[in-house]
C-alpha cells in the first residue's frame, strides 16, 4: 500500500497546517521513502544496505521507513512476514549465488510513481553453489 489514511482524535499544528479535529488526513509512504532527505545521497531508487546499518537508522527519523505502517494499526502480519522472507532468503542463497543477467532491468523502471512494483519484474540468475547439503533439509 502506498498510502495510509488516519482520522485526527485532537486538533493539531504539523508544520504550520492546522488539521481540525475530525479531519480525516493521508500520508503517502511511496514518497517518504524516495525522499532524497532521509534515504540519499545519491538516489533513494538505488539499492544500498548501508543505508539500514545502526548508525545511520539512528540519524534517521522514525516514521522514514514504513514498510508496514506504524503505531497501533501497522500491519498484523509484520513479524511473520519479516520471518517468513529472511527464511526464505537464508534457503537461497544457502544453494544459490544470485546474480545480475543480461535481461536484468538496471536501473528498475516502476510501473507507477505511486507503486514499488517493477514494470517488467526483476529477471535475476541463480547459480547453484557447490556445497554439501543435507537431503532431510531439502
Amino acid at each position: 500500500m502506498s498510502w495510509t489514511g488516519r482520522t485526527a482524535q485532537e486538533s493539531s499544528t504539523v508544520m504550520s497546517v492546522h488539521i481540525p479535529k475530525g479531519m480525516s488526513v493521508r500520508c503517502n509512504i511511496y514518497s517518504i521513502h524516495m525522499d532524497p532527505g532521509h534515504w540519499g545521497p545519491p538516489d533513494p531508487s538505488l539499492f544500498c544496505p548501508e543505508r539500514f546499518t545502526a548508525e545511520r537508522i539512528v540519524k534517521r527519523h522514525p516514521m522514514a521507513w514504513l514498510p508496514f505502517g506504524a503505531g497501533p494499526r501497522n500491519c498484523i502480519g509484520m513479524r511473520f512476514a519479516l520471518m517468513e522472507a529472511k527464511m526464505t532468503l537464508a534457503c537461497l542463497v544457502k544453494k544459490f549465488s544470485v546474480e545480475t543477467c543480461a535481461e536484468t532491468q538496471i536501473p528498475l523502471v516502476h510501473v507507477a510513481r505511486r507503486t514499488v512494483q517493477p514494470e517488467k519484474g526483476v529477471t535475476v540468475r541463480f547459480t547453484r553453489r557447490n556445497v554439501v547439503v543435507n537431503e532431510a533439509e531439502e
